[in-house]
């Protein structure tokens, strides 16, 4: 069984005395066709992976954003830090003698 290739294929055509070019036209078009095509599909399936991750980044983004603003104004920080250096400053001021 002889394994196609478009070089061998289009290399046999014109070997022959009565070649034509018109098929020897239509192979290396075929191929430049499937090169352009196969381009394109990968082309698109890049498209579409990139659309879908920015998506879900973007729906990320906001979930975390609109839970940001859903706190209430009195939480702070320095607010919930500020028993814990109240009693590490209680208890290292009883430690010393």
């Amino acid at each position: 069984m002889k394994v196609f290739s478009q070089p061998a294929a289009a290399s046999d055509e014109l070997s022959q005395p009565d070649a034509e070019f018109g098929r020897v036209a239509l192979l290396v078009g075929g191929g430049v066709a499937a090169a352009v095509a196969a381009g394109l599909v990968g082309l698109g399936l890049s498209y579409l992976t990139e659309r879908i991750s920015q998506g879900i980044i973007f729906d990320l983004r906001e979930q975390l954003f609109e839970r940001l603003l859903g706190q209430s104004v009195s939480f702070s920080p320095k607010t919930a830090r500020a028993p814990l250096c109240r009693e590490s400053a209680t208890t290292s001021t009883r430690s010393t003698p």
